[in-house]
């Protein structure tokens, strides 16, 4: 309505200057003068009038949102710009405005008449309101005495709330269930389950809290408590003593794992020592019997189905019978560990004892087939390896077992029994040999009785690592098989050549010794024997020098003048007045000697199989020869009478012996 109004006021204001612009004639115009003069009169002099004209001209309407929205709405029902048009628009307008008002006041009406409607709803609501108010008041009035009443109940009845609470609390921290004593206190013989287990644990934790209550004023209850939860705990252990015991009596073998029930009973037991001791015996028991029966049918029946087959079939074979029944034991064993370990847990280090006590029945007829086996006929290298391997598995069953359990103390001494019976086979094969004497060979080589001998030592100690047995045990083993053979074998070489010369006899011992010493020198634990077979070598070896330097004194002509030079330091005389000493003939047998140096040497030099040996024998050869030839040239050099040019000397002659 107010932008209509406004259009009205600009409008009216815009025709009633246009009206009076027109008004004036045009020869009034004239008369006054030009327009410029008119404009300049009424500048000088405004009117009311033309001071709104000039403010409707300098409005600018596209900054003026107001006055364009009026314009705006004016275009709605002013559609044609004609003079009639224009005089009738301001009543055009307000006859528009009329119209709203009226509307406006007829729709205000009707509000008017709603809420006048609302407004006694609201007293009547009022007048509902101060009658209930009044009758509240009148009724709490009556019902006080009740409602201070309900409050006390109501308070005695949380309170009592509270105490049920509590003893609630208390009885089920303090209290089995009729459950849990039903399952822990059930009739004998009933299976046991995952219940009792849980009744039990149950039992233990009030007896536990119990010890809270003793910290307190409620002793006398703590104590009346645990001793109850005590008979019910010592009871429950008695009930599983013996549903365990007629468990266990069943468990052969066969069983290769535990049932879960019956391991947490055994792992229940071991609270109680002695009860899971005994048991431990029955398990013991039951377990022996029924491994000493699988051992028994795994010879003779073999597995189920003929597989593997019985071990009896190959009691020809004693490496294989031998090794098959350890080896069936030695997995029987690890079963046996494995079932115990299960049972035991923490207390693991009672699973050897028990475990030596499971197979202490399978003993004897081990014992009595493997010492079949040892007495029987064999050869010393089977013997050997049976007596190793004996000793492999004794080591194999110490990881297991104790030392003191019967198995091991029983593959101990059957080892041990495998040895000596092994070394008194190598005795009896070494006297053999003494009695089956050859003579050397002329090649001055080993001869055949001897390279057997030596085959069969070689073969024993290359099977020394079948069991890896350890370094001490070794050493404490290798001595006796060592002297059971290599004296024998020196022995031997001794006598077989007692018919020999000296120099075929030093050679035919040194090859002998050196095929010993490098039979022996790829083996450990040998460094002893070694060094006993190079001192014998050496002893030889010394004795084949002195031969060989004495041949090439022979040859150089220098035995008569040696042993004069030799009687001369004990006398005065010289050499010059000695009519056995010719130095012409001396420094002819020397040049020839040293002519041909090689045609003196020892033929059993070069049958000398170390080739290191021949260049060391003859290195020493030559340095003894020299050093006796040196005394000879020292003593002929001292003597004015004799002329020393006519022989070598010693550097010269070293120099054309080597």
């Amino acid at each position: 309505i107010r932008r209509p109004m406004h259009v009205l006021r600009v409008l009216s204001v815009y025709m009633h200057a246009s009206l009076k612009m027109a008004a004036i004639p045009s020869q009034s115009i004239a008369n006054s003068g030009t327009v410029k003069d008119i404009t300049a009169k009424d500048q000088a002099q405004p009117s009311p009038l033309g001071r709104k004209l000039q403010k409707i001209l300098d409005t600018k309407l596209e900054s003026d949102a107001v006055t364009l929205e009026a314009l705006t709405c004016l275009s709605e029902f002013f559609k044609e710009n004609s003079l009639n048009n224009r005089r009738n628009l301001r009543g055009i307008i307000e006859k528009r405005s009329l119209y709203h008002n009226e509307e406006f006041c007829r729709a205000l009406c009707v509000v008017q008449s709603q809420l006048e409607e609302i407004h006694q709803d609201v007293e009547k609501m009022a007048c509902c309101h101060r009658d209930m108010t009044e009758r509240l008041r009148a009724t709490q009035s009556v019902t006080s005495e009740l409602i201070g009443q309900t409050s006390r109940l109501r308070n005695e009845t949380r309170h009592l709330d509270m105490k049920s609470k509590v003893a609630n609390v208390f009885l089920g921290r303090f209290e089995l269930t009729e459950e849990e004593f039903r399952n822990l206190r059930g009739k004998s013989g009933e299976e046991i389950n995952h219940g009792f287990f849980a009744a039990l644990t149950r039992v233990k934790e009030i007896h536990e809290d119990c010890k809270q209550l003793l910290r307190t004023s409620q002793q006398r209850l703590g104590l009346e408590i645990m001793e109850r939860m005590a008979m019910h705990q010592e009871a429950a252990f008695e009930k599983l003593y013996h549903w365990t015991l007629s468990q266990v009596h069943n468990l052969s073998v066969d069983v290769a794992d535990l049932p879960h029930v019956v391991r947490q009973a055994l792992t229940t037991l071991q609270e109680r020592p002695i009860l899971f001791s005994h048991c431990v015996s029955e398990l013991s028991l039951t377990r022996r019997s029924s491994l000493v029966q699988a051992f028994i049918d795994a010879l003779t029946r073999g597995g189920p189905g003929g597989t593997p087959r019985p071990i009896e079939l190959f009691s020809h074979d004693p490496l294989r019978y031998v090794g098959d029944m350890c080896g069936w034991l030695h997995q029987a064993v690890a079963s046996e560990r494995d079932f115990l370990l299960g049972i035991f847990g923490k207390m693991g280090d009672k699973i050897p004892e028990t475990l030596g006590q499971i197979t202490e029945g399978i003993c004897r007829p081990l014992r009595v087939r493997v010492e079949q086996v040892i007495v029987s006929e064999m050869t010393c290298v089977v013997a050997f390896r049976l007596s190793t391997l004996l000793h492999f598995y004794r080591s194999t069953f110490q990881d297991f077992l104790a030392d003191s359990s019967p198995l091991v103390i029983s593959v101990k001494e059957l080892s041990e029994f495998s040895m000596r019976m092994f070394l008194g086979s190598l005795g009896s094969y070494m006297t053999k040999l003494l009695d089956s004497m050859e003579e050397p060979p002329a090649d001055l080589t080993s001869t055949h009785p001897f390279r057997e001998a030596l085959d069969l030592l070689k073969e024993i100690l290359s099977n020394q690592d079948i069991s890896r047995p350890e370094a001490k045990e070794l050493q404490n083993d290798l001595p006796q098989i060592l002297s059971a053979s290599i004296d024998p074998l020196l022995q031997y070489c001794n006598e077989s050549a007692t018919k020999l010369s000296a120099p075929n006899m030093a050679a035919y011992l040194i090859n002998c010794i050196y095929i010993l010493h490098t039979a022996l020198s790829v083996y450990e634990y040998t460094e002893e024997w070694l060094e006993k077979l190079s001192g014998q070598q050496s002893a030889h070896m010394d004795t084949l020098v002195d031969l060989q330097a004495s041949q090439y004194i022979v040859a150089a002509g220098l035995v008569t003048t040696y042993k004069i030079v030799n009687q001369q330091k004990m006398s005065e005389k010289k050499l010059s007045e000695c009519k056995e000493i010719k130095m012409n003939e001396l420094s002819k047998s020397i040049k020839h000697f040293l002519s041909a140096p090689d045609q003196h040497r020892l033929p059993q030099v070069s049958l000398i199989l170390s080739p290191s040996m021949r260049d060391n024998l003859q290195k020493l050869s030559i340095d003894m020869f020299i050093n006796s030839y040196e005394q000879v040239f020292s003593a002929v050099e001292r003597d004015d009478g004799l002329d020393n040019s006519l022989i070598p000397t010693p550097q010269s002659v070293r120099e054309l012996l080597q």
